[in-house]
Parts: C-alpha cells; sequence; structure tokens
C-alpha cells in the first residue's frame, strides 16, 4: 500500500513539472511572416462603364516561414467586398484562422488603391481577436499577393506573402 501511495504521488509530481514542457505557451510578442495559398469566388455587380461592386470568399491556409512558430498551418476563412471606380478599387475582407488544435484567430484585410489586372496585389492585415491562445492578439502586417490564371470563370487562385508583428495581453 506504502509502494501504491509513493508511486501515486510520483505520478502527480511528473505530471505538474512535466505538464509545462507538454503545454508550451506563445510568445507574448514576436514577428509574423509566412506565405498563404487561397482559391476564392467572387461576384460583380457592374454600377457604370469601369465601375463595379463585388464580394468574394476565400478558403486557403497560411504557413509561417517557421514550423516551430505559434501561428503555422492555420486554414483560413474569408469573405469581403470590393468597390472598383475607374478601374482603381478598395478591398475590405475579415478571416476566421483555425489552428491544428481548434483555435481561432480573426484578421482583417484591406487593399486600398488597386487597380484591376494580373499584377501584385498589395494590403494590410491586423490581427482583432481569437480564442485560445490567441485570445486577445493583436498585430498589424503587410501582404503581397500575386493571382494564376484563374481554373473556371468567377473564380481566382492566389499565392501571397505577409509579414508583421503580434503581441498578447
Amino acid at each position: 500500500m506504502k509502494n501504491v501511495f509513493i508511486i501515486i504521488i510520483l505520478i502527480l509530481f511528473l505530471l505538474v513539472t512535466a505538464g509545462n514542457i507538454f503545454c508550451e505557451e506563445m510568445a507574448k510578442e514576436g514577428m509574423d511572416s509566412g506565405h498563404s495559398i487561397a482559391v476564392g469566388t467572387w461576384k460583380a455587380f457592374p454600377l457604370e462603364e469601369g465601375t463595379f461592386f463585388s464580394t468574394w470568399e476565400q478558403k486557403g491556409v497560411y504557413l509561417n516561414d517557421s514550423a516551430e512558430h505559434p501561428i503555422h498551418n492555420i486554414s483560413q476563412n474569408c469573405a469581403g467586398t470590393a468597390i472598383y471606380v475607374k478601374g482603381v478599387g478598395t478591398i475590405m475582407g475579415y478571416c476566421i484562422g483555425i489552428a491544428p488544435n481548434g483555435d481561432k484567430i480573426f484578421f482583417q484585410v484591406t487593399q486600398e488603391d488597386q487597380k484591376l489586372g494580373p499584377g501584385p496585389q498589395k494590403g494590410k492585415y491586423k490581427y482583432i481577436g481569437g480564442t485560445g491562445k490567441f485570445a486577445g492578439i493583436e498585430s498589424e502586417g503587410e501582404y503581397t499577393s500575386y493571382s494564376v490564371q484563374p481554373s473556371e470563370e468567377g473564380t481566382y487562385q492566389n499565392v501571397g506573402k505577409s509579414k508583421g508583428s503580434y503581441k498578447l495581453p
């Protein structure tokens, strides 16, 4: 009976002391850089020659430059709007990123003064909250995305590169 008690105490001690190794906490602040790959759909609503309103939705994945980074291997679901006046547009959207463990990160994307066409698109992203390890996260960063030839009418595919920083409370 005495041996069972000692073994239970030893197991509890190991769980308490080793638990921190297995439940690594995300750094309170740091850099965030990586690549994204996305596919999406859009629908345009013409207003007049060279001017239209559009809605879009895309799904993709974000891979941090470091596979060990806490913001890595994130699936993304985004939706937003765009308005183009005489071929120059403003784009805004919101995204939910989901980590492999189910924690979510919420962020906003914006692009201003965008020209229609295949050239690179530059924008900004901003983390605005999250759940689990991402609770209270804030950040700002920039991205550049490159579109490829769409696989079918009304769709798009792109790859992107982003760089920014994050901060947790």
